[in-house]
């Protein structure tokens, strides 16, 4: 890192994927990314090399964003974004399977009954939709308090 900074490093951005080290390293899937990323942040601080977090937004971890903030913040970040996972690869495949179940449920009886598939608006605020996203901004930003001018 010395190196790097040495010959120009103009910034570093470390992707966070949990405030709790648990949630981390699964998420990250490698025991220790926690551990790993927190000690990088700190070199980088340590260097006066600009930090940037990204904070990685998913439902395992949409209740914690202001933590995961506020941890980017303790390390010393210069900035901070937060981005949404989005669907590419494999997410948008599980999704796709996921809209497959929610009919399969539609179409179900239970004891004759036709069993009521969740409203589509309960459906989105459990998948992470807009309104959970907004929802988790205000709580950032009543942690936070006001942007500054």
């Amino acid at each position: 890192m010395d190196r790097l900074g040495e010959v120009g490093l103009d910034h570093v951005q470390i992707s966070v994927q949990d405030s709790e080290p648990a949630g981390a390293d699964r998420i990250a899937g490698y025991d220790g990314a926690f551990v790993r990323k927190r000690a990088l942040a700190a070199e980088v601080v340590r260097l006066k090399i600009p930090l940037t977090i990204n904070v990685v937004v998913h439902r395992a971890n949409i209740e914690r964003i202001a933590d995961m903030v506020g941890w980017a913040l303790a390390l010393g970040a210069s900035r901070v974004e937060i981005a949404h996972v989005q669907y590419y690869g494999w997410a948008l495949q599980k999704s796709r399977r996921a809209d497959a179940e929610r009919a399969q449920v539609a179409s179900a009886t239970r004891g004759g009954r036709r069993i009521a598939p969740p409203s589509s608006r309960q459906d989105r605020h459990r998948c992470g939709g807009a309104g959970l996203l907004r929802a988790a901004a205000e709580a950032v930003r009543r942690r936070l308090g006001p942007p500054l001018a």
